[in-house]
């Protein structure tokens, strides 16, 4: 059997008050739909499951199945979706 293809989701950040900001991305680098969720354990499923749109939209992407990857921060990404993501234009600067 082949390996079925990966959506990850992953959070990009924080609220001061603690709600997770995180996205949905798939293997080629498209985010499909970012969300606001009150901890990192409900964004999982907010971005997958949580809402009927979404899971029609995957089913009809991905028609013979697809794995969800989550990941702790988004810059533990596969490294091509992190420099995607991450471009040098965006980068921090050490102000010099």
């Amino acid at each position: 059997m082949a390996d079925l293809p990966k959506v990850y989701v992953a959070p990009f950040g924080a609220w001061p008050h603690g709600d997770i900001i995180g996205g949905l991305i798939t293997e080629d680098g498209t985010v499909l739909w970012g969300h606001v969720s009150s901890s990192a354990e409900w964004l999982r499923a907010d971005l997958t499951t949580s809402f009927e749109n979404r899971r029609d939209t995957l089913d009809q992407r991905y028609p013979d199945g697809y794995e969800v990857v989550t990941v702790d921060h988004w810059r533990q990404l596969p490294a091509h979706l992190v420099t995607a993501l991450d471009p040098p234009a965006a980068k921090e600067t050490d102000g010099a």
